[in-house]
């Protein structure tokens, strides 16, 4: 404030509406966290910070009995020159500072007023305020007060109204609409200001001072932008002296200089990947500060030494390729102890990685990064196994999500490479025939590395043993039937072991699977005539599922598989007539046949339909007929795999539907007239 001004506003003197222009307003409220601080604010009902001043329960002491002009009104609060409290009990002007603030919050702790816990934040807030700048709660409620005048309408009434002393009501509303920010971004950045410089972010106060007015009478708002750029121009001298460390070889002292720079600026970009560059310089040179790095499982896992004072540890990983520039930080899992640790649990695959590890306390870098050598992750196949199967082995493995492809190579032995490369798909490979014995494979995973090119992991081996197994019955099984219903099989011998015949209740196997496991709950059928042919009666109504097994040893392997039906009669045929369109038929269901093969012949027309159980367990099954009579047969169906199926059809007629007698008569009529006609023409 000038000092041709400066006589009007002090306290306890009226100003003068008419006299020197309105004074500067603050555009921020340089006060740290202050979106929490508003919170708080209106957690306790509070219009602005110099509310939490006034005596609890006992109304604003500073809130005046009126409006502008009410000779009834009392002093209110005065901020044009420094933040004035009203009077208490006939006292002077009480200007508010540190210890104002504390003498208040002690009023609201003794008070039992519920709006106490949020004053007391407030104040503890204002008070620290306070203590780093005498000019801090002027500055701040001055903020404020502009702030609620802007978005409630500039008029001297409205700042009565929020408790502004009537002698300065006037020159504050003219200030604030001479031209202060509106809601909005201006307003967004200026209160997010004074935490980034807080927080040294410059590059970031930096774009929120540029947010507010260049030409801004606000003296604070214009010291804070030269103190930005001063400290960034210290960080460029610093990256400077930084390179030329770095030209000479002196990497401590790069590393140095570096970290002075990202102290200064957390957020400039270029500080860190100098940072990071120092640290892989350093390290690369022989420095015994490098972080220890493995690859274990796809993952990246990081050791280095616990330092002696507690600090938390940032983890940044980039590409070789790329630089430190893009370094990003990664979401790692940390343990501490001795020594710290840190897995990168998704790094990505096939190209060459950097990682660095950063210090921090207290929010800022706490010293120089330490960074690892060049790695590459190309995670092997993981839950690789060997089973065995006939005449072979079955492997069956895990392969990363980001693997290319895989490569199985069987060797001759498990300290060997060279071998024949075996066909596999992406998680597995049947290998065979094999001779018995062991067999060892090197399973590798190919990854796109750098520029196109492939990277293979270094392997994982996995050894088997094949078993000598039997050889599977070769051909068909030879069917014949007799019309008692007996049916003759026959097969081949095996070229090893010995074959048997065995009975199934569920599913058939397939040719040439293993049955090891179920053979001893399996009986083989005994049948008249000599080996390799048997002649069985199947049973009524039912399904026979019989397979040639070729056993040797231990070992069983299912060869070809007959399935013979016996199919139950249809029984208790019936059919009746729904109308003159429509018949329906109604049987017993032939167990255990699922499908029924229904004809209807008449009138010169044969039609059928397939009935399934489903829809004969719904009701009797329609049929559309016309008046002729109709002969319906009904034959069980055998399942479309059944190698051989009896059956038997079952036979039932349909009268044909006589005409009506009225028909009857307009038939006869229409004979009689014509026959009338016919004989008078012939007399003529």
């Amino acid at each position: 404030m000038d000092t041709a001004t400066a006589g009007a506003w002090r306290p306890g003197r009226r100003a003068d509406a008419d006299g020197p222009p309105p004074p500067w307003l603050p555009l921020f409220p340089a006060v740290p966290r202050y979106g929490e601080l508003c919170r708080h604010l209106a957690d306790g009902g509070f219009r602005h910070a110099a509310d939490t001043l006034l005596p609890p329960g006992g109304g604003s002491a500073y809130r005046p009995k009126g409006l502008a002009g009410d000779d009834t009104a009392g002093p209110g609060l005065r901020v044009l020159d420094g933040l004035w409290l009203p009077p208490e009990r006939g006292h002077d002007l009480r200007r508010a500072d540190a210890a104002e603030c504390r003498r208040a919050a002690e009023r609201w702790e003794a008070s039992g007023d519920p709006r106490a816990g949020a004053a007391r934040h407030v104040l503890d807030r204002l008070a620290e305020a306070a203590d780093d700048d005498p000019m801090a709660l002027r500055r701040l409620v001055l903020y404020q007060l502009a702030c609620l005048l802007t978005d409630g309408g500039p008029t001297e009434d409205a700042a009565v109204a929020l408790g502004v002393d009537p002698a300065e009501a006037a020159v504050l509303a003219a200030a604030v609409a001479a031209g202060f920010p509106a809601a909005g971004r201006m307003r967004k950045a200026a209160e997010d200001l004074d935490d980034a410089w807080r927080a040294h972010r410059l590059h970031r106060a930096r774009q929120l001072a540029q947010e507010l007015p260049p030409d801004a009478a606000d003296p604070g708002l214009a010291r804070l932008r030269a103190d930005i750029e001063a400290r960034l121009a210290d960080v460029a001298r610093e990256l400077t002296d930084a390179g030329r460390h770095g030209e000479a070889g002196l990497h401590r002292a790069a590393a140095t200089a570096c970290l002075r720079a990202v102290r200064l600026a957390v957020d400039d970009e270029g500080a860190r990947a100098a940072l990071l560059a120092a640290a892989v310089a350093g390290g690369d040179s022989g420095a015994t500060s490098r972080v220890a790095a493995a690859v274990e499982s796809g993952t990246a896992r990081l050791t280095w030494p616990a330092p002696g004072r507690s600090v938390r540890f940032q983890v940044l990983r980039w590409a070789e390729t790329e630089g430190p520039g893009t370094a990003v930080e990664v979401a790692a899992s940390a343990a501490g102890g001795a020594g710290h640790e840190a897995w990168d649990a998704d790094p990505p695959t096939g190209r060459t990685l950097r990682y660095a590890v950063v210090p921090w306390q207290d929010g800022r870098i706490a010293g120089t990064a330490r960074a690892t050598a060049p790695l590459r992750v190309t995670p092997d196949v993981t839950g690789a196994r060997a089973e065995v199967v006939p005449d072979g082995l079955r492997l069956r493995w895990r392969a990363h999500p980001a693997a290319a492809e895989v490569c199985v190579v069987r060797t001759a032995g498990p300290g060997t490479d060279a071998g024949t490369p075996v066909p596999c798909g992406p998680d597995g490979l049947t290998d065979r025939p094999l001779p018995p014995g062991p067999h060892s494979y090197l399973l590798r995973c190919a990854y796109p590395g750098e520029d196109g090119e492939t990277v293979w992991s270094a392997g994982e081996r996995v050894t088997g043993v094949a078993e000598e197994w039997p050889a599977p019955v070769p051909g068909d099984i030879a069917l014949a039937a007799a019309a008692d219903g007996r049916v003759t099989l026959g097969w081949q011998a095996p070229e090893r072991g010995e074959s048997r015949l065995v009975q199934w209740r569920e599913r058939m196997p397939e040719p040439g699977d293993d049955v090891s496991a179920a053979l001893p709950g399996l009986s083989a059928l005994q049948g008249e005539g000599r080996e390799r042919t048997v002649t069985v009666l199947p049973p009524p109504r039912a399904a026979l599922r019989l397979t040639a097994v070729s056993v040797l040893g231990p070992r069983a392997v299912a060869g070809p598989s007959v399935l013979l039906e016996t199919l139950g009669a249809v029984r208790d045929l019936s059919a009746r007539r729904r109308g003159p369109g429509s018949a329906e038929i109604a049987f017993t269901w032939p167990e255990p046949a699922v499908l029924v093969l229904v004809t209807w012949e008449g009138g010169g027309r044969r039609e059928e339909r397939r009935v399934p159980r489903s829809l004969h367990r719904a009701g009797p099954v329609q049929l559309p007929v016309g008046r002729a009579a109709y002969t319906i047969t009904a034959v069980p169906l055998a399942r479309p795999d059944a190698t051989h199926a009896t059956s038997e059809p079952a036979v039932t007629r349909l009268p044909a539907l006589p005409f009506p007698r009225l028909a009857l008569y307009y038939a006869r009529e229409t004979v009689g007239r014509t026959v009338s006609q016919a004989s008078r023409l012939v007399r003529r």
